[in-house]
């Protein structure tokens, strides 16, 4: 399934493609529709240094569950953003496994 986003704050439209099978040991459930392999790379090398490209950024996770809800919360946090349980006046960002979850209508006002 592919699923478009728009940022609220700066309009930007953004696309993820997420499968709805269960994942096996060759692949993720949750994959980008594009090659993402240089940003992870960068990621790896900022959090490796003392950059934080993160840094100001109020994240809000939707849909996704433990163990990989941790792991990209501890992501967001090494790399300076702010993890938020849930979607506030301070939020940045939402980072939704799914189109329609309570999360995502907060953030786009329904």
């Amino acid at each position: 399934m592919n699923f478009s986003f728009r940022n609220p704050y700066t309009g930007q439209v953004g696309n993820v493609h997420a499968s709805t099978s269960a994942p096996d040991d060759s692949q993720s459930a949750y994959r980008p529709s594009h090659d993402n392999s240089q940003g992870l790379v960068a990621a790896q090398e900022a959090i490796q240094g003392d950059k934080k490209p993160f840094e100001g950024l109020v994240i809000v996770l939707s849909g996704i569950e433990n163990p990989e809800r941790g792991q990209v919360r501890q992501r967001i946090i090494d790399l300076g953003g702010e993890y938020s349980a849930n979607w506030t006046s301070r939020s940045t960002h939402l980072i939704s496994a799914f189109k329609k979850t309570p999360k995502v209508d907060q953030m786009i006002g329904k």
